[in-house]
């Protein structure tokens, strides 16, 4: 209890004492909103409760009686108590419907979020349309306070958005993914609109938000642009806003969109970009990054491997397949799937396997037609002895027919199903049948029993743990034998003939991988030894996890260290996966071997820091006595944390009591084992996956974490020592392998900790990357057996550089490794690497260029980090650079950024917080600065064909662009009419500022180009005018083209044969309204304008020339844009074509108000009635030249009537 919640409390119970209600009732509001703050939502409850009691008895406060109903609920809604809270917010809502419409719309937007909690704890059906209900009422409320002007526009448009964001979310737990996108698009425009306003700040985050879920909910519709395009915008609010963590995700969101497009190049490049994001992202981020970013690096390696025609091509799908799969991408796992071709391995065994993964993904999609087809397919190539197969297959037609409603097809898919499992040897095989079976018999509508007694498989579970194992004996057979199936039918001995045993190793070996995880063999392992069980419960997927255990896997299996599933789930805190393996028959005290240190679940909780699962483990009979072979007990592992709640604090008093208990014992444990040198599994899991080691990947202590950056900062800012003194420290070690006596008294801060006694030989001088990369060319082979553990420890320990390489060639073996190398590694380097991984290294090879530092001709280097613009740049120093200075440091920023670019800057150096430094200042000024900036002063601008030239690259560009090119550069006009715009070119003329006209009449702009197109004209600030004549543009990409437009010099627009509607009329009235403060010429010809919408948009521009021919204005329109005559800066108007019939009476007013305007185009009008009786010559302009082209309802009289009144009559 804080110390203003005690005053709180006296003050309560002063109030009570004296009597004093009203008193109370305001000290409780306060009361309840500080424990709101400290999330203590028992005692918020227990205040609000008594203040409704006391708001009861006085009268008149209806209003504050209806809102304390609203925070009960709320809190109760926090506890996860669905029913109390539906109770409370429903009181809400019948005392806000007399009081306050506001209040009202909060009622309805609250009852919504109780109906989708409802139906995320309970499943309660309808709960989601309720739900949906609630959140459109609000929504309606919320247009009706905007049009009233009820609310502030801003306050309003914020509202409608975080309703339009809740829609979505609702209808994606609905699994109606279109309606989904509708809402986030609608609330994506919706907060755009509030750049710019008071608001803009709050709306940012809601839009980074909206813009992260319609990413997601387009890369799930397979839509690979537009789930780029949004994870693009939501990366420019991460800049914007300068959050690391939401530039991560939204690097990673764009990762996934390119998944989806299969550009896996690009997807590695932003999954690497968001990796130096990473350790501001959580640990569920996090491994979910480091897990896409392998495959992408495999993907792109199998890919080249296809190209190029190394290995099997019909390995290499299944393996594309697979992995994409994996990721989710299902559309292009299928397209890979079908590419393999059909004769694929022994029997066609393999091919079924990919049909079968073909049909599994098909299902995922929910297309259950071609899921059937693959699953039958799959049958074709099946043996007929392959009864577990035949039975899973089965199984999932089943299940086919299920969500078809096809009772015929279920009855006939289960009674195929039924006899192979009764075939099958394995009794959990033939568990499962019966479950499974049972449970879509009776989602159906089909009696079970009878079913299954018709099917010859009605099995009764004893509750027991059966035994699974195809070697097992008699007592297997005794165990099952008050089953009422026929023993010898249930037979589960394995095959005791040599030739059966050859057989079925023949027939696994036919069958190979098996493609999908649902599918997998239980007895299948990686390298690390680790089961698909355990690969699951260390990625964290608990419905994966829940169906393997249903399958039959065993969940005491273990891996190489000896390590159960258990202990991985509880090593990477996942609590719901641990009780799952727990009540699935897992072993809590089950111990590691000795490489692993005989550690129990118990020390993989602790020394994760989970104390949560640490007391479910106790709770469930786990030894808090364990010792391992260095004599440490859960006690001795266990993390600090920093919360310090009743749980931890009750968890360490047990594990305290049980460690005093065998406290003697621990001398003798270490004595027993002091043989084994195994490293210590608390230092990195034994067993488990090996990550991409990411900076502050696992949570350590402050002071640990301190020291290691400083540690890291050093190593970058250090010289590293030249090979010659590796050599002769290494002999040196092994000339003395036993240290003196101070270092063995010596004991590191890691072994005080873990209570483990120092090692007794001298540690070894850490190598670098560059060491070990020139070590390779060393012909021993023990060099070439360790360098990929080395490069690993020395990419660990040294920080390069925070940008991606360039794409590099590799084999495909080395994708397990390669993406940890990505950041610090470049293409010359990975020469080094691939002539290592042939065994063909030489001694020459230490002449090579590393990491862009050969001119220092392998001496030590320092590596200073310098961002440009968006670019983070490293710069290698030599060894001595103590008369280098800041102008250095300019020069080689400019330089690398050229490369990168194609544009040179000229660059002065700061810190992060903005100081400059001057450029004569030593560079040893900087030492110790992690990062610098350089901020662009000005930019050498080459010629715009040069650039072009550059950013192709080996390509030749096309002719007709250079020559349009070579006329920008001279003039200052780039016309690329009829012309398909290569991406390249949009990349160079981000700087082309001195070019002052744009058209780009009929030219297709996909959305890439449309992204790409909105960043030019963001930096185009001289640009006087712009042609987008015919390209297909609607009114939200114009929004997207326009909203970030530079030049506030723009002087004509054309926008001629596009789609102008409401999104660009309120852009129009809203953030460019002064951007085209200077607009004089205006072209909106056939745009399909209806209307005065847009026309009232274009009423506060000074236009002198407005063209809104071909538009069905009608009359209202057209009377709209006649107003802006009265302008006097109007000269010219064209309303051709825009009304189909218009009377004399209309036709001469519009005359009379041509005051100042010198052109008139009514060409089409139809005169339904005469002019001359209404047409007064004193009113009209004498200047003024009228274009009636296309009217044959004008007679000679009236012909000359105009021609006395008016300059000049145009008729055809």
């Amino acid at each position: 209890m804080t110390p203003a919640q005690r005053k709180l409390e006296k003050a309560c119970q002063n109030a009570r004492e004296r009597g004093n209600r009203r008193e109370l009732a305001i000290v409780l509001e306060e009361l309840a909103c500080e424990l709101a703050e400290d999330r203590q939502w028992e005692r918020v409850i227990e205040a609000r409760t008594e203040l409704l009691d006391i708001l009861r008895s006085f009268p008149g406060e209806k209003l504050e009686l209806a809102r304390c109903h609203r925070f009960i609920g709320e809190a109760y809604l926090e506890l996860r108590d669905v029913d109390h809270s539906l109770r409370h917010v429903r009181s809400y809502l019948k005392l806000a419907q007399d009081t306050s419409e506001l209040e009202k719309q909060r009622a309805f937007t609250t009852l919504g979020r109780v109906y989708v909690a409802k139906h995320d704890i309970n499943g309660t059906p309808g709960s989601l349309e309720k739900a949906m209900q609630f959140y459109n009422s609000a929504l309606l409320l919320a247009l009706q306070f905007e049009k009233d002007k009820r609310l502030g526009v801003e306050e309003a448009r914020l509202m409608r958005g975080r309703l339009l964001y809740n829609l979505a979310l609702a209808s994606e737990r609905a699994h109606n993914e279109m309606n989904s996108i509708k809402y986030l698009e609608r609330a994506v425009y919706t907060l755009r609109q509030l750049s710019g306003s008071k608001l803009e700040k709050e709306s940012k985050e809601d839009l980074y938000n909206t813009l992260c879920e319609l990413s997601e909910a387009r890369a799930r519709l397979q839509d690979s642009a537009g789930a780029a395009e949004a994870a693009k915008a939501a990366l420019a609010i991460g800049r914007e806003t300068k959050n690391s963590a939401r530039r991560g995700e939204a690097y990673m969101l764009l990762g996934m969109a390119l998944f989806v497009g299969a550009h896996w190049r690009d997807a590695r490049q932003a999954l690497n970009h968001a990796r130096v994001y990473a350790k501001n992202m959580n640990e569920l981020k996090r491994d979910s990054l480091v897990r896409n970013l392998k495959c992408a690096v495999r993907l792109e390696r199998w890919n080249e491997a296809i190209d190029s025609g190394e290995g099997e091509k019909n390995k290499l799908l299944e393996n594309i397949g697979d992995t994409l799969a994996n990721v989710g991408v299902h559309r292009q796992a299928i397209e890979a799937y079908r590419k393999i071709e059909e004769p694929f391995a022994h029997k066609c065994g393999r091919y079924a396997a990919v049909c079968g993964s073909i049909a599994e993904t098909y299902a995922d999609l929910g297309e259950y037609d071609s899921a059937e087809v693959w699953y039958l397919k799959e049958i074709t190539y099946r043996n007929l002895d392959e009864h577990e197969e035949l039975c899973s297959v089965y199984l999932s037609l089943v299940n086919c027919a299920v969500n078809q409603k096809d009772k015929g097809k279920v009855v006939e898919f289960g009674r195929k199903a039924a006899e192979s499992a009764m075939r099958c040897r394995k009794t959990f095989t033939k568990r499962n049948a019966h479950e499974r079976l049972t449970k879509s018999y009776t989602e159906i509508g089909l009696d079970p029993s009878e079913e299954l007694l018709r099917n010859d498989l009605f099995y009764h579970g004893n509750g027991s743990e059966d035994n699974d194992d195809e070697d097992a004996g008699e007592s297997s057979l005794d165990s099952s034998s008050d089953s009422s199936v026929n023993l010898s039918d249930l037979s589960v001995e394995a095959p005791s003939d040599e030739a059966d045993r050859e057989r079925a190793a023949a027939k696994s070996g036919a069958r190979g991988v098996r493609t999908s995880a649902r599918r997998l063999a239980p007895e299948k392992k990686n390298g690390l030894g680790e089961t698909l069980l355990q690969q699951e419960c260390i990625k964290g997927n608990l419905s994966m996890v829940n169906k393997l255990i249903a399958q039959g896997f065993d969940v005491n299996s273990t891996d190489n260290g000896g390590l159960s599933s258990l202990h991985d789930a509880a090593n990477h805190g996942y609590l719901e996966i641990a009780k799952s393996l727990v009540e699935a028959g897992a072993q809590v005290n089950r111990e590691g071997n000795d490489n692993s240190h005989r550690i129990t679940p118990l020390h993989s909780a602790a020394a994760g820091g989970n104390y949560l699962i640490v007391s479910y483990l106790l709770d469930k009979g786990a030894n808090g006595k364990a010792l391992t072979i260095r004599g440490q007990t859960p006690f001795d592992v266990l993390e600090a944390c920093e919360t310090q709640d009743e749980i931890y604090i009750s968890v360490r008093e047990r594990l305290e009591a049980a460690d005093a208990e065998v406290r003697p014992l621990k001398p003798l444990v270490r004595r027993r084992y002091q043989h084994i040198t195994a490293p210590s599994p608390f230092i990195r899991s034994g067993g488990a996956v090996e990550p991409v080691i990411i900076e502050d990947d696992v949570p350590r202590p402050a002071q640990v974490r301190r020291k290691k950056q400083r540690r890291l900062d050093e190593l970058v800012l250090r010289s590293k020592r030249a090979r010659v003194e590796d050599e002769v420290a290494n002999s040196s070690d092994s000339d003395s392998p036993m240290p003196s006596a101070t270092s063995t008294q010596t004991q590191t801060r890691e072994n005080r900790r873990q209570r483990t006694p120092p090692t007794l030989f001298k540690k070894k001088k850490q190598t670098t990357i560059f060491d070990t990369l020139r070590a390779m060319s060393d012909d021993s082979n023990d060099a070439h057996d360790n360098a990929n553990t080395t490069i690993r420890d020395a990419f660990d320990r040294t920080l390069v550089c925070s940008t991606p390489t360039k794409d590099r060639r590799a084999g495909v073996d080395d994708a397990v490794y390669s993406d940890s190398l990505d950041m610090a590694v470049t293409e010359k380097d990975t020469t080094l690497l691939e002539a290592k991984s042939n065994s063909s290294v030489t001694s020459g090879v230490t002449e090579r260029s590393i990491g862009g530092v050969a001119s220092f001709s392998g001496a030590p280097v320092h590596l200073v980090r310098v961002r440009v613009e968006d670019r983070l740049l490293s710069i290698p120093l030599p060894k001595d650079f103590s008369t280098l200075t800041i102008a250095y440091l300019e020069q080689q920023a400019a330089e690398r950024y050229l490369t990168l670019e194609g544009t040179k800057p000229v660059v002065n150096i700061a810190l992060e917080d903005g100081a400059l430094l001057c450029s004569s200042d030593p560079i040893v000024c900087v030492q110790g600065i992690p990062v610098l900036k350089a901020v662009v002063v000005s930019w050498n601008v080459p010629p715009l064909e040069e650039r072009f030239k550059v950013k192709m690259g080996d390509r030749t560009p096309c002719k007709k662009i250079l020559m349009r090119c070579q006329v920008a550069t001279a003039l200052g006009r780039l016309e690329l009419d009829h012309v398909k715009i290569p991406q390249e070119l949009m990349v160079a003329l981000k700087h082309e500022t001195h070019l002052h006209t744009l058209h780009l009449n009929f030219v297709h702009i996909d959305p890439s180009a449309l992204i790409a197109l909105a960043e030019v004209l963001a930096k185009l600030k001289n640009l006087k005018v712009l042609r987008l004549v015919g390209c297909n543009l609607r009114g939200k990409q114009l929004c997207d083209l326009l909203g970030t437009f530079g030049s506030a010099e723009l002087e004509e627009l054309d926008l001629s044969y596009n789609f102008v509607d409401q999104f660009f009329a309120n852009l129009l009235d809203g953030a460019l309204r002064k951007t085209f403060a200077g607009l004089k010429n205006v072209r909106l010809v056939s745009c399909g304008i209806q209307g005065t919408c847009v026309v009232d948009a274009l009423k506060h521009l000074s236009l002198a020339t407005l063209d809104l021919s071909c538009n069905p204005l009608g009359e209202a329109g057209v009377e709209s844009a006649v107003s802006i005559l009265q302008r006097g800066c109007l000269k010219e108007l064209d309303i051709s074509n825009c009304l189909s019939e218009c009377t004399g009476d209309n036709f001469a007013s519009i005359l009379h108000r041509c005051d100042h305007v010198r052109v008139l185009k009514m060409n089409g009008f139809l005169l339904s009635s005469p002019i001359s009786p209404h047409l007064d010559p004193s009113a009209c302009n004498s200047s003024l030249r009228l274009h009636i082209k296309g009217n044959p309802g004008i007679c000679d009289a009236t012909l000359m009537a105009l021609e006395d009144a008016l300059g000049q009559v145009f008729i055809s």
